[in-house]
């Protein structure tokens, strides 16, 4: 992700507190959330497991409300002018839509891909040249004790939470194209079953 932006609007968070009172908490606290917002974006995704990447994903939305809260309570108040907190306030809202666009964005486009790999790859591989982990017999064993389909989510309520959804699909996936498990339905809607041959 590109992070300049968001290091130029920390330099100019800075230029615009700089007029601020040193005692004024809302100063400091500017500064806190805006550095704390910068570190966070300079972690490197690539590098992250699934899980951290998520947990980064919820730090930063909750930093972004979090300055734009402090940074609308500044323009409020009127401390220096209110149209330099109004256009740090536009900018960081403008950067927020667009990490988290772009993020659906490469959703969508991983979405794509894989769709054109099972394209090329046979739909159904014979069950006995893919071994299911741990993980993937205890969702096979669930499914069994299900008079109907279930849901993506229920299997993840069955792990309690510990296994996030992207895990959760990707085993669901591969139990598919083994043939061990059929799906019906689109999205959120969509049900699986054992599937019997």
């Amino acid at each position: 992700m590109d992070t300049s932006p968001i290091e130029r609007l920390t330099a100019a968070l800075y230029r615009v507190t700089d007029r601020m009172a040193d005692e004024e908490p809302l100063k400091w606290a500017l500064r806190k959330s805006s550095l704390s917002l910068s570190q966070s974006a300079l972690k490197n995704p690539e590098l992250l497991s699934i899980p951290e990447e998520e947990a980064r994903s919820k730090t930063m939305a909750i930093l972004f409300a979090e300055l734009i809260r402090l940074l609308e309570l500044a323009a409020s108040i009127s401390y220096i002018s209110r149209v330099n907190f109004e256009v740090l306030i536009r900018e960081y809202r403008h950067i927020e839509s667009s990490i988290f666009r772009r993020g659906e964005e490469v959703f969508v486009e991983q979405k794509k891909e894989i769709s054109q790999e099972k394209k090329s790859v046979p739909t159904r591989v014979h069950r006995d040249t893919i071994q299911p982990s741990d993980r993937q017999k205890k969702i096979l064993e669930h499914l069994g004790t299900m008079n109907g389909g279930i849901s993506a989510g229920d299997i993840v309520a069955f792990f309690e939470g510990k296994i996030s959804d992207k895990t959760i699909q990707r085993d669901l996936s591969e139990l598919a194209l083994a043939g061990s498990i059929k799906s019906e339905g689109e999205r959120r809607w969509r049900r699986y079953f054992v599937q019997n041959i």
